[in-house]
């Protein structure tokens, strides 16, 4: 317990979970191109991370293994946005209101508090209900993967309070440090436990000791940096304080997750584990653009609540239309390349046998434009998350009647397509709801001029890589012939058409000077090494 919170005239009541506690120094307001920088940097390796895994996972067990795993991260996928109760983007919303480090304090100790009960119920219900989770899921060999996953969930929501508390404070450099290593850890251990046999079993037991040794040093370090305080006489009003924000969020989280994931529900119920397996590895959401858009929000969220605070509706609107315009810069070229070389990405990562995943990849592929902007970001930012759950439950209802009505005539592709013309549906709602809230009209929400125009110069840029593959260009060669032309293609044509402004521009020059530099290095060096 520290002195100030020995001062607090409810310190009778107070126990402080780390003693002595740091006194935190606030850094300085970061800018949010660094902030989103950093988070973006963890977030890709992350991504990476997860990626390599299940490119791993493909090549040592077999499809049915592979299916069960992919069964237990749609359990959790769909579940844990219900337990998880919007907590860790309610700091986001009340840490930067927090009137002095006591405060920001408790509002840590009491997510740790409610997080830590929630976790602790979804992993005893996991393991009590295993059978009938296992049945409804399609796959009754599926129960005792349960029984040895059933500790995960309690470890990963403890976990989830390190990155919102630390970006809300202007240390998200810290939270993606220790946010790389967790996922590293995760890695080695699910890799260690395949190596011992490879079975749905031991992946499971690995992402337990993985999910264990990331929660252990998340806690540690929030508790030296920020520190942790529980009021224990007024734990009740700060969870119904952030229950009140993040309930309307758990709801939509669980509508929009359970909409995001029904395809792979029908798809789990109506076909084996094994083109469950086929599915689930083809139609996933593009890495690149979740942590694109993750990094972003994290960012974002704090900084348009500021505004939101100080009465700026243009400056709320201006910095959203900048954030949108500077996320197609990536996610556009992006959604180009991959289009290109999908069947090569596909074979790459995760082997021949999984050919098949192609189509729904490709399908999938169509979200990345979609994900220039989080369209429910501003209506959390003023605290208007009911707007959210209605838009999480208009999702769902559309999700569900699309997947049902096209998984029969298109098959193991007609939930991929509903899903993304779902998704579709989903943005128009959010952009209607915001002109009435925000009272502006959609052309000022969106740059529509400037989002068409980069769409644009990223599909001319591809025409050389294009030309080389409808000449033959095939197999793997394909990913890094395209790669070698289309950036530069892409790059000159932005810097041509001058679609960057003047910090953009400077940017991509510190990172040509830096590529020359290390490619100078690396030359020296080899010819060094040779003499």
């Amino acid at each position: 317990m520290t002195d100030k919170a020995t001062q607090d005239p409810r310190s009778s009541s107070m126990s402080a979970l780390a003693a002595p506690q740091p006194e935190p120094t606030l850094p300085p307001r970061r800018s949010l191109t660094r902030q989103t920088a950093a988070i973006f940097a963890g977030g890709l390796v992350a991504q990476a991370s997860s990626v390599v895994l299940l490119s791993c996972l493909t090549r040592l067990v077999s499809k049915d293994q592979l299916g069960a795993y992919q069964q237990l991260t749609l359990l959790y996928g769909i579940i844990s946005p219900l337990l998880v109760a919007g907590i860790p983007t309610a700091l986001l919303y009340f840490i930067p209101r927090s009137k002095d480090h006591v405060e920001t304090r408790c509002w840590v100790g009491t997510a740790y508090v409610v997080l830590g009960g929630l976790g602790l119920l979804f992993s005893v219900t996991t393991a009590l209900a295993r059978g009938p989770i296992a049945h409804a899921l399609g796959n009754p060999h599926l129960a005792s993967v349960l029984l040895v996953y059933s500790p995960y969930p309690t470890f990963a929501f403890v976990a989830s309070v390190l990155p919102p508390a630390l970006v809300a404070l202007g240390r998200a450099p810290l939270a993606t440090v220790v946010g790389v290593s967790g996922s590293t850890i995760a890695v080695i251990c699910v890799l260690a436990a395949v190596a011992v046999a490879p079975d749905a079993e031991h992946i499971a037991a690995g992402l337990v000791v993985g999910a264990a040794c990331f929660t252990v040093m998340s806690v540690l370090t929030v508790w030296r940096v920020i520190g942790v305080t529980v009021l224990w006489g007024a734990i009740g009003e700060r969870c119904l304080a952030l229950l009140k924000f993040g309930v309307p969020l758990a709801l939509t989280g669980l509508a929009g997750m359970l909409a995001f994931q029904f395809d792979r529900l029908v798809v789990s119920r109506n076909f084996s584990a094994a083109l469950f397996a086929i599915y689930s590895v083809g139609a996933v959401e593009l890495p690149i653009s979740v942590l694109v858009q993750q990094s972003v929000n994290s960012t974002l969220m704090p900084a348009l609540t500021r505004h939101h605070l100080a009465g700026d509706v243009a400056g709320m609107v201006a910095l959203w239309r900048r954030a949108v315009r500077r996320t197609s810069l990536v996610l556009f070229p992006t959604f180009v390349f991959f289009m290109l070389t999908a069947p090569a990405a596909v074979r790459l990562l995760f082997g021949a046998p999984y050919a098949e995943s192609t189509v729904m990849f490709r399908i999938y592929l169509f979200l990345v434009p979609l994900r220039v902007a989080t369209y429910g970001l501003i209506t959390q930012a003023i605290g208007r998350t009911r707007i959210n759950l209605t838009g999480s439950i208009f999702f769902l209802a559309s999700n569900a009647v699309l997947v049902l009505a096209l998984v029969g005539p298109l098959g193991l592709p007609g939930p991929a397509v509903a899903t993304v013309a779902a998704t579709a549906g989903l943005a128009g709602y959010y952009l209607v709801r915001l002109r009435k809230v925000l009272k502006v009209t959609i052309r000022a929400l969106l740059p529509w001029r400037t989002l068409a125009a980069n769409l644009a110069v990223s599909v001319t840029a591809a025409l050389p890589a294009g030309l080389l593959v409808l000449l033959g260009v095939r197999g793997l060669a394909q990913l890094p012939i395209v790669a070698a032309v289309y950036p530069p293609c892409y790059l000159g044509l932005l810097l041509a058409t001058r679609r960057l402004d003047g910090t953009e521009v400077e940017a991509v020059r510190r990172v040509l000077r830096a590529g020359h530099h290390a490619a100078r290095a690396t030359r020296r060096h080899f010819s060094v090494t040779s003499a």
